[in-house]
């Protein structure tokens, strides 16, 4: 009995501190909006390159002497498609 009176005292301890589950649940209350907000934002397709896609494609285009030049037209004209 008195290993159950004194894990409740340190469960409520722990609660208090951050830890535990009711901390735990707490937190995870308060972080649903942020993962609804990130689910949904992987989940709908983004349209056209972006210009920091485009910056990656000239330098690979660049440093590859012009054989990427090919993938950057075909990538552009896809757009970011999510499959």
């Amino acid at each position: 009995m008195a290993a159950s009176g004194s894990r409740g005292k340190l469960a409520a301890l722990g609660d208090r501190a951050g830890f535990g589950e009711a901390a735990y649940a707490r937190r995870w209350e308060k972080n649903a909006a942020r993962r609804e907000r990130y689910s949904s934002a992987a989940a709908r397709p983004r349209g056209p390159l972006t210009a920091g896609q485009h910056i990656l494609h000239l330098l690979l285009t660049v440093f590859t002497g012009g054989l990427w030049a090919p993938v950057w037209i075909i990538r552009a004209m896809q757009g970011n498609k999510v499959s």
